[in-house]
C-alpha cells in the first residue's frame, strides 16, 4: 500500500470511528472502540512500517485522532446529544465560549494517547515478530 493510501486510510478510519461514536454505539461502550482502534492501528503500523514502527504509527494514529475530532466537531449537535457527560465537561472548561474550540483545544491530549499507545503496540509487536523470525 502506497504512503498516500495509508494516510488516506487513517483519515477514513477516523471519520468512520467518529460517526460510529456519534450514531451507533452508546457512550458507555465507546472505550471498547478506542481499544480496538489502538490495537488495530498498532498492528497495521507493525506491518507497514517495519523500519520505524513507533514514530510512523504515532503519526498514523495522530492523523486518525484528528479525523475523529473533526468529525465530532462537524456533527457537534448530534455528538453532544449522544454524549451527555461531554456537555457537563465542556460547561466546566468552556474556552472562549465555544464548544467547538474547546474540543479542538483539548483533543490533542486524546490524540497523543492514541498515538503513544498505538506506537507502543507497533514497536512491541515488531520486536516479537523479529524474535520469532530469529529463533
Amino acid at each position: 500500500m502506497g504512503r498516500h493510501k495509508k494516510w488516506a486510510a487513517a483519515i477514513l478510519i477516523g471519520f468512520i470511528s467518529g460517526m460510529i461514536t456519534i450514531y451507533l454505539i452508546p457512550n458507555q461502550f465507546e472505550i471498547l472502540l478506542w481499544i480496538i482502534l489502538i490495537v488495530l492501528i498498532g498492528l497495521l503500523g507493525n506491518r507497514y512500517y517495519p523500519d520505524r514502527p513507533f514514530v510512523k504509527t504515532f503519526g498514523l494514529a495522530l492523523l486518525t485522532g484528528i479525523a475523529i475530532t473533526l468529525t465530532h466537531i462537524t456533527f457537534l449537535g448530534d455528538y453532544l446529544l449522544s454524549h451527555k457527560n461531554e456537555i457537563e465537561a465542556l460547561n466546566k472548561i468552556r474556552l472562549l465560549n465555544s464548544d467547538r474550540l474547546t474540543l479542538l483545544i483539548i483533543a490533542p491530549i486524546y490524540w497523543a494517547v492514541l498515538g503513544l499507545s498505538s506506537g507502543l503496540i507497533a514497536k512491541v509487536s515488531r520486536r516479537i515478530v523479529q524474535k520469532t523470525k530469529n529463533g
